[in-house]
């Protein structure tokens, strides 16, 4: 991924649905070899300033199925939507 110096670049994080100490949790973790995010990502670490992040699904359709077996979402028949248990 490359940007110019007055773009702010969204770094794309994969969503893991997991458990953390018996409770549901998500996990995002990525690796970045771009010599231009990394400098970007450390210069906003030294300076304090926020990076864009964006999370997703690798599947969507596993990802609502493993939120619904953790109880965390639970899905509405009648209004056909998902409801946040957590």
């Amino acid at each position: 991924m490359s940007f110019q110096n007055n773009e702010i670049p969204i770094i794309t994080v994969p969503v893991a649905i997991c458990d953390k100490n018996g409770k549901p949790a998500v996990e995002i973790r990525k690796s970045v070899t771009d010599t231009d995010i990394i400098r970007y990502i450390l210069t906003a670490a030294y300076r304090d300033q926020p990076i864009i992040v964006m999370p997703n699904f690798r599947d969507k359709l596993q990802s609502l199925d493993a939120m619904q077996k953790k109880e965390m979402i639970k899905y509405n028949f009648e209004d056909d939507e998902y409801h946040w248990l957590i």
